[in-house]
């Protein structure tokens, strides 16, 4: 089983564009572009392009480059999505997603997989593709309501979201946030930015840093438990 350890508190005002801490995102398994994404926060010069964590993206009209070095902030919002404007995460079905990725990320594929006896005999990567399918399906805007397939069902969607809701999705976000990329350079200027992703992050640990904007990122090497 894979775990999500460790954490990297990093700082960053939302909204302002000034330089900030960078990441570099790469395929998790160099098969395709649909089953998550790991992410290198450049702590060893970035000599990690196995990531430190495991991370989906959230919009389907935003892009980004393989191995291209971006800066970032965190925040509770998917940033422009393409020209459609900000969405909140914290909506009933951005609770959901968060839920979702709170026990991917807590309990790998395998926590996916618990959650029906349908998803029992999927890969690793299958199982990652089923999350990264049902996030593009309920949440991203526009959502075109097609990221089902032979595979994947709607009526396995609609496990997910009910699953989510038995194990409290809309009691909050459980420390999940959005990683909103920018181009180097142009931290915090959406017409700078690129696809936002996924993050867990630790509770702020007292009023001042929350009222300054400042958060810290749930950064995370993945093992074999």
């Amino acid at each position: 089983m894979k775990k999500i350890l460790g954490v990297l508190a990093v700082g960053c005002l939302a909204g302002s564009a000034m330089a900030g801490p960078q990441v570099r995102f790469y395929n998790t398994d160099g098969s395709d572009n649909e089953d998550g994404f790991t992410a290198d926060l450049g702590a060893n010069g970035y000599s990690n392009p196995t990531g430190d964590y495991v991370t989906f993206c959230v919009e389907t009209l935003e892009h980004f480059g393989y191995g291209t070095t971006y800066e970032y902030l965190i925040s509770d919002q998917v940033r422009d999505n393409g020209g459609n404007g900000n969405l909140a995460l914290n909506t009933q079905a951005g609770r959901r997603v968060a839920w979702l990725y709170k026990e991917f990320a807590t309990g790998g594929a395998a926590a996916i997989r618990a959650l029906d006896a349908a998803f029992s005999g999927f890969t690793d990567q299958q199982t990652r593709e089923l999350l990264q399918r049902y996030i593009w399906d309920r949440f991203a805007i526009p959502s075109n309501d097609n990221w089902q397939n032979g595979t994947f069902t709607d009526a396995m969607f609609d496990t997910m979201t009910t699953q989510a809701d038995a194990g409290g999705a809309q009691s909050g976000l459980h420390n999940v946030r959005v990683m909103n990329i920018y181009s180097v350079g142009h931290n915090g200027d959406d017409a700078y930015g690129g696809q936002d992703m996924l993050v867990i992050i630790p509770l702020p640990s007292g009023a001042g840093l929350a009222s300054v904007g400042l958060l810290g990122l749930a950064a995370a090497r993945r093992r074999r438990a």
